[in-house]
């Protein structure tokens, strides 16, 4: 997942590979070795990176569910960073045009 963090196929099937792990017969073993491993880190990273894909958010959702977390909540703070970070950046963009003497 992490050499392709904008390929929303390769973060569906990752999460997807990390649900399957940790909700495995082992289960809280898995749970905690994918948690040490950076799962949710790579869970919540593909969330972000692909905020609008329904089948990469199913996926992250199943993903973490396995791993014992609240996904909803999880997802709307993922979300939510994301919008954040979107927003900064029109403000940067808004910022350089007045700078510039254009109107924004």
């Amino acid at each position: 997942m992490g050499r392709h963090w904008d390929v929303a196929g390769v973060q569906q099937c990752g999460c997807t590979a990390l649900a399957n792990i940790a909700g495995g017969e082992a289960g809280g073993d898995n749970r905690v070795a994918v948690a040490d491993c950076g799962g949710l880190h790579a869970i919540l990273k593909a969330v972000q990176s692909f905020p609008q894909d329904e089948t990469v958010l199913r996926s992250a959702y199943q993903a973490l569910r396995a791993l014992g977390y609240n996904p909803t909540q999880e997802l709307e703070r993922a979300q939510q960073s994301h919008e954040e970070e979107e927003e900064q950046e029109e403000l940067g963009e808004d910022d350089d045009m007045s700078e510039n003497g254009e109107e924004g």
